[in-house]
């Protein structure tokens, strides 16, 4: 049984990649626990304005109310923010690979002088690219046409 590992085929584009989408979703949930915090602000300041006592009971339960959103949000960010950078990271996979896959074929072309075919997987992007240099690659090595 074979295990994957977490590997990255090209840095250069991965990582620039990854953190832009996690940096993305992390200032977003930034902004959003600001927002909490100015809202609740501005309902307490509201309560003061209209008379409330500043040592009611209600003050206590919206500090509590606030607390519980801020962190359930702050949680299910966290879970959103690992699902955003996992799925990047596959998303990544699927377009990096197939151009690994091509740079290798064309330096095992280099080496060996033989005919090499461009293998892509199922779900890998760019799959007519790599179709269509396998029929150039065959096209200059049999120096004719491919038929379809």
């Amino acid at each position: 049984m074979s295990r994957r590992s977490f590997k990255l085929i090209n840095k250069e584009f991965q990582i620039p990649f990854l953190l832009f989408f996690t940096s993305v979703f992390f200032l977003n949930l930034i902004v959003v626990e600001i927002i909490i915090f100015l809202c609740f602000k501005s309902f307490r300041e509201g309560l003061i304005e209209n008379g409330l006592s500043s040592d009611s009971v209600v003050f206590s339960f919206l500090k509590l109310f606030e607390a519980n959103m801020q962190n359930y949000t702050f949680l299910i960010g966290l879970i959103c923010l690992l699902i955003t950078f996992f799925g990047g990271y596959y998303i990544s996979h699927r377009i990096v690979g197939p151009i690994y896959r091509i740079l290798k074929t064309l330096k095992k072309i280099q080496d060996s002088g033989d005919y090499a075919e461009v293998e892509v997987r199922e779900k890998d992007f760019f799959k007519d690219l790599a179709k269509e240099i396998t029929r150039a690659l065959l096209v200059m090595n049999k120096g004719k046409e491919p038929r379809e």
